[in-house]
């Protein structure tokens, strides 16, 4: 649904809220526990840096930490801030532009889902993404 940087970024967040919003974790410690490259989460996660809702930490003891309280951000400002040019208006089945005068056979089905989703992101705080653990993060536990 997303592009895999939205995701991957979501997933690096999910760790952040989870570990609590005075820890700092360094690039290499996000992507050890997320199977990522340093390089990769930072670049990642500076889109949320530049919007003020992450600290980045420089120097030796640097790293990534919360700046905000994860329950004044909802998931839709984030994805917002990720995807500025989201997709939403293409068709899911592949006849390019999405519209009621373009209607495919899913419409209106795609229509009602899409409010859905964006319903239940305007009302999902990032605080909520401490209950979601990236999966790498339970293969780690179980060895």
């Amino acid at each position: 649904m997303f592009q895999q940087s939205t995701e991957i970024c979501l997933r690096c967040l999910s760790l952040l809220v989870a570990e609590g919003q005075d820890v700092v974790l360094q690039s290499r410690e996000i992507g050890v526990k997320l199977g990522l490259s340093a390089t990769y989460v930072t670049k990642s996660l500076q889109p949320l840096a530049q919007r003020g809702w992450l600290k980045a930490l420089k120097g030796r003891n640097g790293g990534w930490s919360l700046a905000v309280d994860p329950t004044s951000v909802v998931l839709s400002e984030v994805i917002d801030a990720l995807e500025p040019d989201r997709q939403w208006h293409r068709c899911v089945i592949g006849h390019g532009q999405c519209s009621d005068e373009t209607a495919c056979a899913f419409h209106d089905t795609w229509g009602k889902l899409k409010r859905q989703i964006e319903d239940d992101m305007r009302s999902t705080t990032i605080a909520e993404l401490r209950r979601f653990t990236p999966p790498s993060i339970s293969a780690n536990a179980a060895e």
